[in-house]
């Protein structure tokens, strides 16, 4: 594990079995190649994936705060995420990832939008940025948070590109009901192609 997005700063959320929280995990032959970069923010991590002969590749894992969390809390976060990612746009290839907790809507998913969505939304469309999954190539379920709590289905589990990058992604999946997952979270996965379109990182 290379970097952690958490609650740490949470005292309420101090027993550890409901702490939340994202990670990287970066197979042996590509750990060479990264770098860690370092984010003002116990909730957004960043590495730096630099292939040689390859554009530089800036993948950021994001968690930010639940709806049990203020609206203030989030809005801060999203104003770190949105400073860094007009930084590293103009130096590479960024890619976002994790548990925005917010709907965000695509070709495949549309909703009433709540404060946090609408927020969010002028980030992604000031910056033309794109949830994959919710793309009309995404394969799988929408919806990839499921409370234990019994509340509806929704989808605030995203890979997010800017439009112009979604060409060199592919093998866009949610996997389906009936995989084994110990998370009321999905996992999302697809492929990027490197500058040469035949090699890829998934």
């Amino acid at each position: 594990m290379f970097r952690k997005g958490a609650d740490d700063n949470c005292h309420q959320l101090s027993n550890f079995n409901i702490r939340g929280g994202v990670a990287f995990l970066v197979s042996k032959s590509l750990q060479p190649f990264v770098e860690v970069l370092e984010i003002p923010s116990n909730r957004i991590t960043e590495i730096e994936l630099n292939i040689p002969d390859t554009p530089n590749i800036y993948l950021i894992s994001v968690y930010l705060p639940a709806v049990t969390q203020s609206y203030e809390l989030f809005s801060k976060e999203v104003e770190i995420l949105i400073d860094v990612y007009n930084i590293y746009s103009t130096m590479g290839t960024v890619v976002l990832m994790g548990d925005f907790n917010c709907k965000i809507e695509g070709p495949r998913y549309t909703f009433d939008y709540d404060k946090r969505s609408d927020s969010f939304r002028s980030f992604m469309q000031e910056c033309n940025l794109r949830s994959l999954h919710l793309e009309t190539n995404g394969n799988g379920p929408v919806c990839t948070f499921q409370s234990y709590q019994g509340e509806p289905k929704t989808a605030i589990d995203h890979i997010i590109v800017s439009i112009e990058n979604i060409t060199i992604c592919s093998k866009i999946q949610v996997p389906d009901e009936h995989m084994f997952n110990t998370s009321d979270h999905k996992p999302i996965r697809c492929s990027f192609a490197l500058s040469d379109n035949t090699n890829c990182v998934s």
